[in-house]
Formats: C-alpha cells, structure tokens, sequence
C-alpha cells in the first residue's frame, strides 16, 4: 500500500478493522482506543465482532477516511499536518500517516 492510497488498506477480521486500518495505517488499535478513551481490548472486540461498535466510531472513522481521502497531497509535512489540524483530522490520525511516511522511508516504525 503506497502512502497516498488510503482506499486499499489491508484487511483485518471486521468491516470496522478495514475501515480502521485506512484510517491509522499503523497501531490502528491503539490508536482508536486512544482517540474513544477505552482499553485497547475493547477495540480488538469491536475489530473481531465479539463487541457492537458505538454509531460515534463508525462516525468518527468514515469522518476521517472522507478528510484523508479530499487532500492527501502536500508539499511539506509541517504544512500539511497545520492544514488537517484546520479541516479536523484528528491528531491520532495524523500521527499514523506520519509514521507510515517514516515506514515507507526507512522500513521502520517510529518507536
């Protein structure tokens, strides 16, 4: 998956772990847990289907993917980290398409 191409994320066990993965690239479970204040077990219950999914993070992840999907082309991180910030993209979102830029850099995730 290239960097700019948040539409073919890998797949994961549940429709909300696909929609999940193109929204976090990376720590998608933490990050989630992160950004609804719950346990990462929580998280990984809504992923597999032992867990009904809050209508908010369903909300939440198509509110991101439609922002990521509107303006992923940048000419510097800086300014585009500013510009997602104005539009609403959640921190935690960013962070995870900042890490995957580092990924797809040195083959590595940032520690």
């Amino acid at each position: 998956m290239g960097f700019n191409d948040v539409s073919k994320a890998p797949s994961v066990d549940h429709p909300i772990g696909d929609d999940a993965k193109a929204v976090f690239p990376n720590a998608h479970t933490a990050r989630l847990s992160r950004v609804f204040d719950v346990q990462s077990r929580t998280v990984q219950k809504w992923i597999s289907g032992d867990l009904e999914v809050p209508l908010e993070v369903y909300d939440f992840l198509k509110k991101q993917q439609s922002l990521l999907n509107q303006d992923f082309e940048f000419k510097s991180l800086s300014e585009w980290v500013e510009r997602q910030r104005a539009r609403g993209v959640h921190d935690e979102v960013i962070a995870a398409w900042v890490n995957e830029l580092y990924r797809s850099i040195t083959g590595e995730t940032i520690r």
